[in-house]
């Protein structure tokens, strides 16, 4: 069953590796496979997964090694948590306002 599986995800990828990308991805792939709704979604879901999920496991990241580096509490963990969060967030705004 195993190697069925395998067989229709190395199948789906080929046909997907044949098709003509352009700069939108998997939006792109998803509006041709099923139209504008399924594009939508799948828009929404890789916005949300690049704007919350990484930006929040990333500040968690930093927020746990801080507090492991200078042997902090961990109930101050949330405090690293939110510094580099706010860190982040300032460079991000910097950055985009210097590349306009």
């Amino acid at each position: 069953f195993a190697a069925l599986l395998y067989l229709v995800l190395t199948l789906s990828v080929a046909e997907l590796a044949a098709f003509p990308g352009m700069g939108a991805g998997a939006y792109h792939f998803a509006g041709a496979c099923v139209g504008p709704r399924g594009a939508f979604f799948t828009g929404l879901c890789e916005c949300l997964k690049k704007c919350i999920v990484v930006v929040g496991v990333i500040a968690t990241a930093i927020g746990d090694y801080m507090t492991e580096v200078t042997g902090a509490p961990e109930f101050l963990a949330p405090a690293w948590w939110l510094g580099s969060l706010a860190l982040l967030t300032a460079a991000n705004v910097v950055g985009g306002e210097a590349s306009t």
